[in-house]
């Protein structure tokens, strides 16, 4: 795709950073299966925002959706008084995002429309679990197996 640059993310990942203003959904869906398939997470840089009704389009595209309580998007914006840390200037602690809705998601899509400033927090950290499980040694992943979480 001429419209795009992409370079690999260190230890997992693909930027692709778009040289004109392009709208996501002008990313084929098959080819952002394949760089998922690969690359686990595809950071997008320099595209256009999304409204609300167009990421849900867009995400249809590349599956059915998930009806989450807050429906098929969540719009993360702080809020002086709530008691869900998602919507404060706290800390979120390490999580497994589907935990709530009953089934795994098979992606999950995040669009940032306001960061902060960089080093002010609001970062996003994702885990590559196969390749923490690959590197992991044996006797740990044996004490792993033996866990139970609810």
């Amino acid at each position: 795709m001429r419209d795009v640059d992409t370079e690999p993310l260190e230890p997992f990942g693909l930027l692709v950073r778009a040289r004109t203003s392009l709208h996501p959904s002008s990313i084929h869906p098959e080819r952002l299966h394949r760089w998922l398939a690969v690359h686990r997470v595809v950071v997008m840089r320099g595209f256009t925002a999304m409204p609300t009704v167009d990421m849900a389009r867009f995400c249809a595209t590349l599956g059915e959706p998930m009806q989450w309580s807050f429906g098929l998007v969540n719009e993360l914006h702080v809020e002086d008084d709530t008691e869900n840390y998602l919507y404060t200037r706290a800390a979120v602690p390490l999580h497994w995002d589907g935990a709530f809705v009953g089934r795994i998601p098979h992606y999950i899509f995040f669009q940032c429309i306001e960061a902060p400033a960089p080093g002010a927090g609001g970062e996003t950290l994702f885990c590559d679990t196969p390749l923490v499980l690959e590197r992991a040694p044996a006797a740990l992943r044996r004490r792993w197996s033996a866990t139970e979480l609810t």
